[in-house]
């Protein structure tokens, strides 16, 4: 009689209802199936090692890189002129300061002086930034 009873009680007992969690293993304290140990923001369920990177200043997929392949390219503008400095690239999503897309200013020191500026004769300075000064520049007589 005993045995008949133990019998059902053994079908009902599966490895997940009978054995005791392991209080050493990693958990997976958001959902995702990734362990803290693997999980480089376990609060996250969006946030884990197979995760698409989005432009977000944050490390979506946990390599240790943030945003890569989705940022955008910019350039420091430090004299305002809409012009960027070709040697001061910035890589970000959301960029602050005065950053442009472009990076064809050859002063950056100089508002005046950039692509869209009209060449002034006779001051030594390449203004519209064609790489020709003063009487080279086609834009000035000779």
């Amino acid at each position: 009689m005993r045995a008949r009873l133990l019998l059902p009680m053994l079908l009902l007992c599966t490895a997940a209802l009978c054995e005791e969690e392991d209080p050493d293993l990693p958990t997976d304290a958001d959902g995702d199936s990734y362990t803290v140990d693997v999980d480089c923001d376990d609060e996250d369920p969006a946030v884990h090692p197979n995760a698409t990177e989005v432009c977000n200043d944050f490390d979506d997929n946990c390599d240790g890189i943030t945003d890569e392949g989705v940022d955008q390219l910019f350039w420091a503008d430090a004299d305002n002129d809409g012009f960027g400095d070709q040697w001061d690239e910035i890589r970000a999503c959301n960029p602050s300061g005065s950053v442009v897309s472009n990076s064809f200013d050859c002063d950056d020191t100089d508002g005046l002086v950039n692509p869209d500026a009209d060449e002034v004769c006779d001051d030594g300075i390449d203004n519209d930034c064609d790489e020709l000064v003063d009487t080279d520049d086609t834009d000035c007589p000779m």
